[in-house]
């Protein structure tokens, strides 16, 4: 009997330590994708404006729709994605964006993460 319950005992030891593992490495792998997407997505914007010029963004509106398309085309997850402007110059190529990502762990508790990015591109004469 005593080794029954030792065995038990050991078996959800493990499967608790499992379980914390996991909900740490989701909430740093969503981190990490959400910081990807955002960087390359303001990037590649931006790049639109300036460098490749392939069609003309007129106002801070173009400017996030296009910034908002590129990015979720980049988002795997299933989080909740919110995107605030803060500022932008696109006159001068300047933008702050943060992005807030809702999301439910594996055990139902609520997670956020939330980045912050901000981008001068610099057109070289």
């Amino acid at each position: 009997m005593r080794i029954i319950i030792t065995t038990f005992c050991l078996i959800m030891t493990f499967v608790i330590s499992g379980a914390v593992h996991i909900n740490a490495a989701a909430g740093n792998s969503r981190e990490m994708e959400l910081q990807e997407s955002l960087d390359h997505s303001i990037t590649d914007t931006l790049e639109t404006l300036f460098v490749n010029k392939s069609y003309e963004i007129q106002d801070a509106d173009e400017l996030m729709a296009d910034f908002c398309a590129g990015f979720c085309a980049g988002q795997n997850s299933n989080a909740d994605i919110t995107v605030n402007l803060i500022g932008a110059n696109y006159d001068e190529g300047l933008v702050f964006i943060e992005v807030i990502a809702d999301f439910s762990y594996q055990n139902n508790n609520k997670g956020k993460v939330r980045c912050r990015k901000a981008v001068l591109l610099e057109e070289e004469i």
